[in-house]
């Protein structure tokens, strides 16, 4: 049982908490970002292994769509960035509804399997599918790349050529969740890309580096 001069206090004290909790509430700005690609490219395990630090290789295929979230701090201000990243089921029977969860996003990542050429060729019909709906740039990743056989030679040359020939795509980068290679690079230069380019907007000074965890 409180006393009232306890009972004061313990109000205060949750008044000062809960106005402390708004206050880092309205700070924090929410990003959406895309992950998209044919089925069983890895997208969501290079979503866990940057996300989670962790790579299973029984993982399933994303089916419809999956969510991750990662915040993200800019030590000088102390502003922090709610990154959402959409994971995109890849399969045909999935594509349907996918258009309706574009708007909103800033940026997206194209998936292709190093290990299968044939996941490659969707990439097109990907990059139409996100541009017709949004306009946001893009990063094109190449995935599984400790499996990678004597074909990668021509994916790199394929996946080169679409960088070069479309000014919304601007970038290829290969990775291995399974290694954890070249992940957290993939990342920053998606999220620094998107820095400068706000920056051009509207003349902000605040780096990536200064809010990569």
């Amino acid at each position: 049982m409180f006393h009232n001069n306890e009972t004061s206090m313990f109000v205060l004290i949750f008044k000062n908490h809960f106005h402390h909790s708004l206050l880092e509430m309205e700070q924090i700005k929410t990003i959406k970002i895309i992950v998209a690609g044919d089925g069983a490219v890895g997208k969501t395990s290079l979503l866990d292994r940057y996300i989670n630090d962790i790579f299973d290789d029984n993982s399933l295929m994303t089916k419809g769509i999956g969510f991750f979230s990662k915040t993200i701090k800019i030590d000088h201000k102390g502003n922090e960035y709610n990154v959402i990243f959409w994971d995109f089921g890849g399969q045909e029977q999935f594509r349907f509804m996918l258009p309706n969860f574009i708007s909103g996003a800033v940026g997206a990542m194209l998936l292709f399997d190093l290990s299968r050429f044939a996941s490659s060729m969707g990439i097109e019909g990907w990059m139409n599918l996100l541009m017709e709906r949004g306009d946001f740039p893009l990063l094109l990743v190449g995935t599984k790349s400790d499996l990678e056989d004597a074909n990668h030679i021509n994916l790199d040359k394929f996946a080169n050529h679409i960088v070069e020939s479309n000014e919304r795509c601007f970038g290829y980068m290969k990775t291995s969740a399974k290694s954890n290679y070249n992940i957290k690079e993939t990342f920053y230069s998606l999220l620094d890309h998107l820095v400068k380019r706000d920056e051009k907007t509207n003349s902000k000074q605040d780096s990536i580096e200064k809010f990569v965890a």
